[in-house]
């Protein structure tokens, strides 16, 4: 599933970062470096492979308040 978050307003970082780490299967580095990619330029997409913790990633991404798509 291919996630698209353009803008946020107030992100919460370390809910994202954390999201980022717990349900796409990435690292803490490479989910603080996508965070901190999102910060930098005001959109990130990534892709996470298909799995019950899709909608869980979606949820949590927009309470940390990232305005994400998929």
């Amino acid at each position: 599933m291919k996630f698209k978050i353009i803008g946020y307003e107030g992100l919460n970082k370390v809910a994202m970062t954390q999201a980022l780490r717990e349900y796409s299967g990435k690292g803490l580095s490479d989910s603080k470096q996508m965070t901190d990619d999102l910060l930098k330029n005001g959109s990130l997409e990534f892709e996470v492979t298909e799995s019950p913790n899709t909608e869980k990633l979606l949820k949590v991404l927009r309470e940390a308040n990232a305005n994400v798509s998929v």
